[in-house]
This record gives structure tokens, sequence and C-alpha cells, in this order.
């Protein structure tokens, strides 16, 4: 009888146990079929060490319909999830459309995603592609949440530390720098240095910008020109708006605007230079590029642009069309009287429709190298975890 109690109890208490415990999280969701099953559990090994080593779970989930809205697909995903704060990457392969969702503050902006959507584009096999991903966003994770980042600008908008420049020079040049950045919205900042203290000329101006307080609105938005004259090294570095303004092909066109100055040594004249183009590229907007025409569109008048230009257009269309008609109807007389035109058995509306002539999908391609023009721009993570584009080389 004593065995049997024992049994018995010990059969209650693996039964409270098992409902107990929580049902292991599965990261990886792959109803389209494009990883095999080792890869999934590979994959739910290397997210649930991430979530152990950095606190965020990071989901992946593919499928091929379109018939599920992305979007409603993976915050449904998420809230079944034991973590509590995830991220999730969501495909659909039917039309390869990309949405990310999260759950709790991890604290990514849109150009952290698209860094993400890089990294994943990046990679040759969709195995490589979401270990890349979630790697890279448990990473990001972990520096924007411990960065020591300045909340506010510590410096001028000109940091002339290699004394490039004289006293009218610097005082002249930070006149413009703050006019152009106020109006702008954008902070545009000019340093300078002797030595880039061991580190690559790229990771000093996206250090300088983000510890430093740069940058303007929630998403940071400015850029940045660094000068060191050790090695004569140039990088410029771009942070929130500022990475959708200066995409890769109007960053060498600027530096090919600067560079013969840099390295003749007229750096008042290269950095003059380099602001008025800043200000001419902001002006104009965010180009989007698509197989093909370009469009430039403006933050906010890039619609009335557009609408005014095909009104324009199709007046012009309209009156060469009218006056063709009306050189053969040289005897007809004006009938005052509309309702004379109208038939019995006519036209009968019964729908109408808003037809929208573009619709823009925001995706991240992957960089192509040698791009003659057009394209977005290449984007990396500094050590602050924040997501920057530019460029860099010598002068």
């Amino acid at each position: 009888m004593k065995k049997l109690f024992t049994i018995f109890f010990a059969t209650l208490l693996c039964l409270f146990s098992i409902n107990t415990v929580h049902a292991k999280d599965i990261y990886v969701s792959d109803e389209a079929h494009i990883l095999s099953d080792s890869e999934i559990n590979d994959l739910n090994v290397i997210a649930e060490n991430l979530e152990a080593d950095y606190g965020i779970g990071v989901y992946f989930m593919a499928y091929d319909s379109h018939n599920i809205d992305t979007f409603e697909y993976g915050n449904e995903y998420l809230s079944k999830v034991n973590s509590e704060k995830a991220v999730g990457l969501v495909i659909n392969l039917d039309d390869y459309t990309y949405t990310f969702v999260s759950k709790g503050d991890v604290g990514f902006d849109e150009y952290d995603y698209d860094y993400l959507i890089q990294c994943f584009e990046y990679e040759d096999t969709y195995y490589d592609a979401v270990s890349s991903y979630m790697k890279e966003a448990a990473l990001k994770y972990q520096l924007l949440n411990n960065s020591d980042v300045a909340d506010e600008r510590k410096y001028d908008l000109l940091v002339d530390d290699a004394n490039l420049l004289s006293e009218n020079e610097k005082q002249n040049l930070l006149a413009s720098l703050n006019e152009v950045s106020q109006r702008q919205k954008m902070d545009i900042v000019v340093v300078t240095c002797y030595s880039l203290d061991g580190k690559s000329a790229t990771a000093y101006a996206d250090d300088f910008f983000d510890y430093n307080g740069y940058g303007q609105n929630s998403t940071r938005d400015g850029i940045l020109l660094l000068i060191s004259m050790e090695a004569r090294d140039y990088a410029i570095s771009t942070r929130g708006y500022a990475i959708d303004v200066f995409s890769d092909h109007r960053l060498d066109n600027m530096v090919d605007h600067f560079i013969n100055d840099l390295s003749s040594g007229d750096y008042y004249e290269a950095f003059n230079t380099f602001v008025n183009d800043c200000d001419r590229y902001i002006s104009q907007g965010v180009e989007y590029h698509d197989d093909n025409h370009l469009n430039i569109q403006n933050k906010e008048s890039s619609f009335m642009i557009f609408g005014i230009g095909s009104l324009a257009v199709a007046l012009v269309a309209a009156l060469v069309s009218m006056q063709v008609e009306r050189a053969k109807l040289k005897s007809v007389k004006p009938n005052r009287q509309a309702m004379n035109y109208v038939k019995d058995n006519g036209m009968h509306l019964y729908r109408s429709n808003d037809i929208y002539l573009y619709h823009h999908i925001t995706r991240t391609p992957r960089p192509k190298e040698n791009s003659d023009g057009g394209g977005g721009s290449s984007i990396h993570m500094g050590s602050s975890g924040a997501s920057h584009g530019g460029t860099s080389g010598k002068f």
C-alpha cells in the first residue's frame, strides 16, 4: 500500500511539473519550405542561445500565400511566444515582401530594420540569411540598450582639431553649418583630426556622431564629414533620414565635387562645397528607384509636384486634341443645351473607384557593386548599435 501511494504521489508531482513548465518557443516557422529540418533545428538552437545571452527573442517566419497579411501573421505569432521582448522577420514568398513585428520596447527604428534586411539579403542561402539576421538583431539590441550615447550635442557643428582653417574661415563655415542645419532640420557636421586613434575612418566618424549627441529629431537625422590628416583619410557618416537622402551614388557625387580641393589643401572651399551639396540634396528629397525610372520625392511636396506636372501635361494634350477636332467641325454650330446630347439608352454610371497610379513598398535591396547611378544606401552598424550610411576613402 505504501508503495502504491508513493507511485501515485510521484505521478501527481510529475503531472504538476509538466503543467507548470512552459513549452519551448519555436523561433523559426517555415511554411514556405525554404529550409531543411536540420537547418530549422540549428536555427532554433542559435536563437535560443541568443535570447539567453542578449535578452531578446529573435524570430523568423516564412510562408507562401497571397491571402495572408504579413503584419497580422507576425503579430499573432509573437503574441503566443514566451519572450517578453522579441523581434520577428516575416517573409511572404508569394510576392517576396518583408514585414518586421516586435513585442515589447526593443528600441529599433526603421533604419535598423533596413540594416537587418540588408544583412538578410547579403547572404547566398536562406540558412545563412536567417542566421545573419538573428545574430545582428541580437547584437544591435544589446548595443542600443547599453550604449553610453549622449542625449544632447556636446560640440559645435564644426570641430577643427587639425587646425586646417583660419579663424575667419571657421566663423564663416560654422555660421553656414548652423544656418543650413537649422533650416533643413538635419545636423550637418564637419570634423577634422590628426589621428584616428587606431579606428577606421568610418568607425571614427560614426562614433563621433553617436557619442557626441549629434542628430536632430527622434531618428537623429544628420550627416558628418570627417577629415584625418595622419594618413589623409576622409569619411562621411549619415544617420536617420540622412541615410535616405544621401544615397550611395549621391555620396559619390559629393566626393567628386570636393576631393580635388581636399587634395590641393583648399579645405575651406572643400567644406563649403560639401555644405552646399548637403543643402541641395536635402531640398531635393529622397530618390526612389525601380527598374524603369527614377522618382525624386520630397517629404512634403512630391505629390503636389507630381500632380501639377501631370495636370500640365494633360492640359497640353487636351488643348492639342481639341484644336485638331475643332478644325474638322467648322460647319457645326454650338448647342447651348447639354441635355440635347443625352440619349435615353446611353451610359449609366453604377460604380466609381479611386485608382492609385503609384504604389510604393519600402524595401532595402542587396547593395550592388559598381552601380552607375540610382539605388539606395548601403547601411552598416556603428559601435553604439545605431545604423549608419556613408562612404570613405583617401585624398
